[in-house]
């Protein structure tokens, strides 16, 4: 096992385990390890491999061993390691290393990032790098004292040693590793129902953000909006004349341009931000665009780098539609929606250094994509980052997307794409999402030209995801920027909450203040964003603080459920809906957990509760951990409550609901207070939600 450590000497450590069968192959052709040619023994190994994952930067392919068996798959991997490094194209063939939790796959360098406190002397840091036989690659300007070294060729797994070691140094602040993981696009799913009202197949579509309006006082004028991504197809005509300071950190060329196949992401979030309008209209048609490719992977000092050129190149807002892997929306039972992804401290610093020091010192305006797992967002150290405006989805029936992440810190919703579940009791969408550019010739999402005319090649029709929605909301406030140049990032954050539509207030559960964790303060509406901005009167806010000051991460509520007719517990995460039409509850089990997953003493904050059985009474109350309910299939809960205990119980509210069979609503309580059915023929509980939040 490995470890290394976000956020200094008492920061959080993360743990790091060696696949048995997995073997990392970086080639001298910038081609996959399957099409590389390799000598006949070479030909021969690789079809004892596949490929399950491929970094195209780095040239590096993650190659699975197929073989069932974990001492067989020892071998084999052991064995293409040592066959792979003699063969002439290729450079590297190494171990792998997988995040304890997830599985997922993290690739290590021998690069470090290492940043000594403020007040230490250039020698002394220079002398300590020396030490440890340490090369100074740069040196980043955001940051005091901050370097990027690289240890000698071949350290190989002694990097995580050498890294704790320096950080045990007492004039070190902050080191890790260069860790990087595969970049997750925020993509999941026409015609531009979400700027304004619009019939598509025969039906009105009216959940747009009022954006023509808007565009009677601003357009975006003279305000960049930089979209850091996979890069963008600047040759598109709907960018023609309106990009500034293009910028590839992860090659270091002063050329945006999309350069692997599967770079297209970039160029669909660009156009929904600033497109021209020659086919299509960006919400801020007149904005520059500032396109920044970084696409080393999530953790590199590129990523980091991509904020501080942003910062220092005129950008006003920065659009953000990356970040961890997300887990799969529709499986609760998913890994990956209870595995925390840290920022990391070089990544956290370069935001830090573009929200306090861009637009000349107002700081850069910094909106992120808040993921497409259905999962809690404080599990992502890039979203929950407390200087970005988050962004959920919200569909063309003015509802919350389905697969939308959620959390204390949403900001907004912007409209995009959804799906349709039975499961979950929500309807299909009746649109294909979000219309916008697309890389020309082909060679994007939409390569045909049959579908949608001549152009069609050049533009796709159904983008989707919070990917879409973030540039969304990047290009309001070009439109509120260039209204009023003078707002601080604090008075963009407070207009966006006083312009917000309050959407589908039946299943959002917004709070005393207007606030829901699915929605955020609703669905922005870009003519009343710009009429306040324009009249705003600006506050003299302190640059230093964070952009959007939202209370601290709500604990996380867990457990499962037993539920007859469903094979198996189910998973609650963070009090989504449990249950199943047709289905009855039979009980649960729950706990709270600090967002990094760790234990909370009860004695701070608990968890009691009763399940209610037909004809058994009132129950008997149990306390967090504990399995309260029946486990006979023909038994069915008609009821439960639930509430806090511990000292910090007065800081929250649980709010749960029930909807008991042959009813059409859910029937809500809270704070202990029953909720269920008290008639003698006991019709089980459906279906329930559970939730915590912060009291007003």
């Amino acid at each position: 096992m490995y470890q290394y450590r976000y956020g200094g000497k008492k920061g959080t450590a993360y743990t790091l385990i060696e696949s048995p069968s997995m073997v990392a192959v970086r080639t001298a052709t910038n081609t996959p390890a399957a099409r590389t040619a390799l000598s006949s023994a070479g030909q021969k190994m690789m079809t004892q491999l596949t490929q399950v994952g491929y970094f195209p930067e780095a040239s590096v392919s993650i190659m699975m061993c197929n073989t069932p068996a974990v001492s067989d798959s020892l071998f084999v991997r052991d064995q293409a390691r040592a066959l792979l490094k003699k063969e002439d194209n290729v450079k590297f063939a190494g171990r792998v290393l997988q995040e304890e939790q997830s599985g997922a796959v993290m690739l290590y360098t021998e690069n470090f990032f290492v940043k000594f406190f403020d007040a230490v002397c250039a020698s002394d840091c220079t002398t300590c790098l020396l030490q440890y036989g340490l090369t100074i690659k740069s040196q980043p300007e955001f940051a005091t004292n901050a370097y990027y070294v690289a240890a000698a060729e071949g350290t190989g797994l002694k990097v995580f040693e050498i890294a704790e070691q320096l950080l045990n140094e007492s004039i070190v602040e902050l080191c890790h590793p260069e860790l990087v993981r595969e970049r997750r696009r925020k993509v999941i799913h026409d015609w531009q129902w979400h700027l304004k009202p619009q019939i598509f197949n025969n039906q009105a579509i009216n959940a747009h953000i009022n954006v023509e309006t808007a565009w009677t006082i601003s357009q975006g004028e003279g305000i960049t909006i930089a979209v850091i991504d996979d890069g963008v197809d600047t040759n598109h005509p709907e960018f023609a004349g309106k990009i500034v300071a293009p910028r590839d950190t992860a090659l270091n060329l002063d050329d945006a341009l999309p350069k692997f196949d599967s770079d297209v992401h970039g160029t669909a979030c660009a156009g929904i931000a600033c497109a021209k309008g020659i086919a299509i209209s960006g919400v801020a048609p007149l904005s520059l665009l500032m396109p920044i490719r970084s696409n080393n992977g999530l953790g590199t000092m590129s990523e980091a780098d991509a904020f501080y050129w942003a910062a220092n190149n005129g950008a006003d807002i920065i659009s953000c539609s990356w970040g961890p892997a997300d887990g799969d929306w529709e499986n609760p039972g998913d890994p990956l929606h209870q595995t925390f992804f840290g920022l990391p401290d070089s990544t956290r610093l370069a935001i830090e250094y573009a929200a306090q020091h861009g637009r000349g010192g107002k700081g850069c305006i910094i909106v992120w994509a808040a993921g497409n797992g259905n999962e809690n967002i404080a599990f992502d150290g890039y979203a929950s980052c407390e200087y970005a405006i988050v962004v959920a989805a919200c569909n063309d029936q003015s509802k919350r997307s389905i697969y939308s992440d959620y959390g204390s810190n949403v900001w907004c919703c912007f409209p995009s794409n959804d799906y349709g579940s039975v499961f979950l009791n929500h309807p299909l969408p009746r649109t294909y999402g979000i219309y916008t550019t697309d890389r020309l010739g082909g060679k994007g999402m939409n390569p045909s030209r049959s579908i949608f005319g001549d152009a069609a090649g050049d533009y796709i029709a159904n983008f989707g995801g919070t990917s879409a929605a973030c540039p969304g909301v990047a290009g309001i406030i070009a439109l509120m920027l260039a209204a009023n140049k003078n707002l601080s990032r604090a008075d963009v954050q407070a207009i966006i909450r006083e312009s917000c539509e309050k959407i589908d207030p039946e299943t959002a559960m917004y709070d005393t203040n207007g606030h829901s964790i699915y929605l955020g303060y609703g669905r922005v509406n870009a003519a009343i964003a710009v009429q306040k901005a324009q009249q705003w009167q600006t506050s003299d806010t302190n640059n230093n603080t964070p952009a959007v000051a939202t209370p601290a991460p709500l604990p996380l509520l867990r457990g499962t459920a037993k539920i007859a007719g469903i094979k198996g517990d189910q998973n609650i995460e963070g009090g989504l809906l449990l249950g199943k039409a047709t289905a009855r509850l039979l009980g649960f089990t729950l706990h709270l957990q600090q967002a990094d997953g760790t234990t909370i003493s009860p004695d701070r904050l608990g968890l009691a509760y009763n399940a209610v059985i037909h004809n058994e009474g009132k129950g008997i109350e149990r306390i967090g951990g504990e399995y309260a309910g029946t486990k006979s299939a023909r038994k069915r809960c008609i009821g439960f409550a639930l509430r806090l205990t511990g000292a910090d119980a007065h800081l929250y509210d649980i709010v749960y609901s029930a909807q008991v069979k042959g009813k059409t609503t859910a029937t809500e309580a809270r704070n202990g207070e029953f909720v269920g059915t008290s008639s003698k023929r006991g019709e089980a509980i459906e279906t329930f939600t559970i939730h915590l939040l912060h009291k007003p």
